[in-house]
């Protein structure tokens, strides 16, 4: 993530947003193992941020690193709906870097979105036991 913050603001960029999954739980030294991609919960990844993520992944991989393409990614952005409404309320600082300020849900609004993706994909019962 810092290194993603100073790619940003090397271009003049500044991205703010809301981060859920592995990289989160990464980031608050819930668990430790390698993640593929952060899950953006909120807002939804404006178009010149996304542009950079890509630049990002290319610029990591013809550097020897293994990054995908939409390593940055607001695939659990539909989660917003089914969280209680004052889930913006409980957010907690996550990472705060040169063009990047991330944060995540609340403990337990964290532990909901966990148990949906279980429910949904049946691979998250380590994470939710961590959480």
């Amino acid at each position: 993530m810092k290194a993603f913050g100073e790619f940003l603001d090397t271009r003049g960029l500044r991205f703010e947003g809301v981060v859920v999954g592995g990289s989160a739980l990464n980031l608050l030294g819930i668990v430790g193992r390698a993640t593929k991609d952060c899950d953006v919960l909120d807002p939804e990844i404006p178009p010149d941020i996304a542009a950079a993520a890509l630049a990002f992944a290319a610029a990591r991989r013809h550097a020897g690193e293994i990054l995908r393409d939409d390593w940055l990614n607001n695939g659990p952005r539909s989660l917003t709906k089914d969280l209680p409404s004052e889930w913006k309320e409980r957010l907690q600082p996550l990472f705060v870097g040169k063009g990047l300020r991330l944060r995540t849900l609340g403990r337990e609004d964290f532990l909901r979105a966990k148990l949906f993706a279980l429910c949904d994909r049946g691979l998250d019962l380590g994470d939710c036991i961590a959480l």
